[in-house]
C-alpha cells in the first residue's frame, strides 16, 4: 500500500533544557516526525501505511526508538549510514514558550532522491520543513519527477520555514519559495522576523491585542505573498488563517490559555507546531483545501503532543489514555447536541456521558447543526437523538407549563364568585333562575321524604365526584388550551424552519450544480494547461541541463588556462636555473676571470680620468 500523507522533515534526538534549568536526553523529536503523529493519530490501523516517512539513522540509532516509530505501523523507508551520527538536537525554551535550537550531531537530510517513483505518485501532500532553497530544490525535483512518470495527480505542499531561516534578508526567497506551495505556515514570531518586526514592541503599541497584532502582520506579509493560503500558528492563542482575499478566520487551541484546568494538560509543547501542520495535511486532503476545517485538525494533533514530553503515547490503538482524536474535534468544534443551559454564564456545557450515543447514530456536522437551529434557547435541557427524547422533554414542559398556569392564577373576590354561581343557573333573569332553584330543591326534598329517592354515601361521593370534576374543567381547561396551542405554535415554527432550511440547502445545491456546468470545459482547459506546464518543465529541465554543460564547459577550460599557466612558470623557472648554472660555470673559467679583471682595471682608469 502506497502512503498519502508524508513529511520530508528530519528524525532528530532532543535533549530539552526548560525554563526553569530542568533537562531531559534522548526524546524522540524532530519536525518530521511529530508530524507524521500529527497525520497518524488520525488513522485506524488499516488506514495507517497511507502515512509514509523515510529514516535516516547513525551507528547510535537506539533500538527503543526504533521501535516507537515502527509500532506505529506506517509506511517506513529506513536508510542506514554506519559512518555517521544519528542526528541529534538542543533545544532551550525561554519565556513565553520561546524556544532555541541547535545541532549537537550535523542533520542527515533528507531528500527528493530517496522516495522511490512510487510514492512519488502516490503521495498526496507532502510536509516540509526546511529553509527557502530547500523548498525550491525539493519541489522543484519533485515536480520534475512527476512530470516524467505522467502522474496523473499531483502532489500538494505545506511549508513550515525554519526558524533561523526567517530574516528579512531572505524575504524574497521565501516569497519565491511559496510560489511552490500550496499552504505556508510560520508561528507568530517567525512572521514578524520575516518582516524585520520587533512583536513584543508592537503587541505594546497594540495595547497587548495579541489577535490584532498577528493580523496586522499577516496583512503585511500577504502584501507581497502570492500563496493562496497563509496559516499562522500562534501558541496557545490558536491559528489565525488568513486567504489572498484578506478573510481572516481564528482556530482557538483544544486546551485553553485562560483555563487553569486545560493549562493542567500543557506539559511540554516542543513538537506541537510539527504535529499541527501534520494533522492539517490530513485536513486538508479529507476536506478537499478547506483550510478552517483543516486548522482543526491541527489543533486536535497539537493537544495530544503538549500532553506530555516527546510524541504521544499510542498504547492499544489509544491515544495519551484520553479521548480519541474525533470526540476531542466535535468538542473543540462545538458539536455535541448535548448540552445543558447555563442560565449565569450563559453558556453551553457538554455532557460527555451521552457522548457513545451520538457516534453511534453517525450524524454528520450539517444535521448536528440543523438541530441546534431546531432547539429553543430558553430550553433547560435539550435532546434531539431519537424521537422517544424528544417526546419526554416535551412531556416535561408541558407538566412544568400547566403547574405554572394553575399556581399563578389570580384569586377571584366573593362578589364575583357569587355572580359566577348566580349566573351558571339556567334563566334569563333573576326571578327565573330563583325559580328554578326553589323548583329544584322542592322536587329533591318531595322525592327524598317519599323515599323515591334514597340519599346514602353513594349520593355524597357522586356529588363530591361531579363537583370535582367541575372544579377541574373550569380551571384546568384555559391552562390546558393555552398550552396546548402554544405547543401547537412550537412545532409549527420548527416545522416552518425546517421547511426555510430545507428550501435553503435545496437551493444552495442547485446554485452548485448549476455552477458546475462548465466542468467539461474547465477540465479540458486544465488538462491542456497541466500539458503546457509539463511541456515548460521539461524545456526548463532541458535548459537547466544545458546550463550544466556550459558550466561543465567553462570548467574544463578553466582547467586548461589553469595548466599552460603552470607550464609557462615552470619553463621560466627551469630557463633562469639554466642561466645561473651557465653564469657560474663560466666564472670559473680563469681566462674569463682575466677578461672580467682586465675590463675592470679599464673602467677604474676610465672613471680616474674622468675625474
Amino acid at each position: 500500500m502506497q502512503p498519502l500523507y508524508a513529511s520530508i522533515g528530519a528524525l532528530i534526538i532532543d535533549d530539552i533544557i526548560y525554563h526553569d534549568g530542568t533537562q531531559v536526553n534522548n526524546v524522540l523529536g524532530g519536525g518530521g516526525v511529530f508530524a507524521i503523529y500529527g497525520m497518524r493519530l488520525w488513522l485506524d490501523k488499516v488506514q495507517a501505511k497511507d502515512v509514509g516517512y523515510i529514516i535516516h539513522s547513525g551507528f547510535d540509532y537506539p533500538s527503543d526508538i526504533d521501535n516507537k516509530i515502527k509500532q506505529l505501523n506506517i509506511s517506513l523507508t529506513s536508510i542506514h549510514h554506519g559512518d555517521k551520527h544519528t542526528t541529534r538536537g538542543l533545544n532551550t525554551f525561554g519565556a513565553d514558550d520561546h524556544r532555541d535550537f541547535e545541532y549537537k550531531h550535523p542533520i542527515i537530510r533528507t531528500t527528493t532522491g530517496d522516495f522511490s517513483d512510487d510514492w512519488i505518485q502516490s503521495i498526496k501532500i507532502l510536509h516540509l520543513i526546511s529553509s527557502p532553497e530547500r523548498v525550491t530544490e525539493i519541489v522543484g525535483e519533485w515536480k520534475r519527477r512527476e512530470g516524467l512518470l505522467n502522474s496523473i495527480e499531483r502532489t500538494q505542499f505545506i511549508w513550515e520555514p525554519l526558524p533561523w531561516a526567517c530574516l528579512p534578508e531572505n524575504l524574497s526567497s521565501i516569497y519565491n519559495a511559496a510560489l511552490m506551495t500550496e499552504i505556508i505556515t510560520p508561528n507568530h514570531e517567525e512572521i514578524a522576523d520575516m518582516l524585520d518586526i520587533d512583536f513584543k514592541k508592537l503587541l505594546l503599541e497594540n495595547k497587548n491585542d495579541f489577535k490584532q497584532t498577528v493580523e496586522y502582520c499577516g496583512n503585511k506579509l500577504l502584501d507581497g505573498l502570492y500563496v493562496s493560503t497563509l496559516v499562522v500558528r500562534a501558541s496557545k492563542y490558536g491559528t489565525m488563517i488568513m486567504s489572498k482575499s484578506r478573510e481572516i478566520n481564528w482556530i482557538p487551541a483544544y486546551w485553553s490559555w485562560w483555563d487553569v484546568n486545560d493549562q493542567a494538560h500543557v506539559v511540554d509543547v516542543t513538537g506541537a507546531g510539527n504535529a499541527f501542520c501534520g494533522g492539517f495535511a490530513y485536513g486538508w486532503i479529507k476536506t478537499q483545501g478547506d483550510a478552517v476545517e483543516s486548522s482543526y485538525y491541527g489543533a486536535i494533533s497539537a493537544s495530544y503532543t503538549v500532553e506530555q514530553m516527546g510524541v504521544p503515547s499510542f498504547i492499544d490503538g489509544c491515544w495519551n489514555n484520553g479521548l480519541d482524536p474525533i470526540k476531542r474535534l466535535y468538542k473543540l468544534k462545538n458539536l455535541i447536541p448535548f448540552i445543558s443551559y447555563k442560565t449565569k454564564t450563559n453558556q453551553c456545557s457538554i455532557d460527555d456521558d451521552n457522548f457513545e450515543e451520538l457516534m453511534q447514530l453517525n450524524l454528520s456536522p450539517l444535521s448536528i447543526d440543523m438541530a441546534f437551529r431546531l432547539i429553543t434557547k430558553n430550553a433547560a435541557t435539550a435532546a434531539i437523538v431519537a424521537r422517544p427524547s424528544l417526546m419526554n422533554a416535551t412531556r416535561q414542559s408541558m407538566g412544568v407549563t400547566a403547574v405554572r398556569h394553575f399556581t399563578t392564577q389570580k384569586e377571584a373576590e366573593p362578589k364575583e364568585k357569587a355572580n359566577s354561581i348566580i349566573n351558571s343557573l339556567p334563566g334569563n333573569s333573576l326571578v327565573s333562575k330563583t325559580g328554578f332553584l326553589t323548583l329544584s330543591t322542592g322536587l329533591a326534598t318531595f322525592m327524598i321524604s317519599k323515599e323515591i329517592y334514597v340519599f346514602n354515601e353513594e349520593t355524597l361521593v357522586l356529588v363530591a365526584a361531579t363537583g370535582l370534576l367541575g372544579l377541574l374543567l373550569k380551571y384546568l381547561r384555559e391552562p390546558f388550551n393555552g398550552m396546548a396551542n402554544d405547543h401547537i405554535q412550537r412545532i409549527k415554527s420548527i416545522l416552518v424552519q425546517a421547511r426555510e432550511d430545507h428550501k435553503s440547502a435545496v437551493q444552495e445545491r442547485i446554485e452548485e450544480v448549476g455552477q458546475m456546468k462548465d466542468l467539461v470545459e474547465v477540465t479540458k482547459a486544465l488538462f491542456e494547461l497541466s500539458r503546457e506546464t509539463a511541456q515548460l518543465e521539461a524545456q526548463a529541465f532541458e535548459l537547466k541541463q544545458q546550463v550544466a554543460v556550459a558550466a561543465e564547459v567553462k570548467t574544463t577550460l578553466d582547467s586548461w588556462v589553469r595548466h599552460e599557466a603552470n607550464v609557462r612558470d615552470r619553463e621560466q623557472k627551469q630557463l633562469a636555473a639554466y642561466l645561473i648554472e651557465k653564469i657560474n660555470k663560466d666564472l670559473q673559467d680563469s681566462k674569463i676571470q682575466q677578461q672580467i679583471l682586465d675590463q675592470a682595471v679599464l673602467d677604474i682608469q676610465r672613471i680616474a680620468k674622468t675625474n
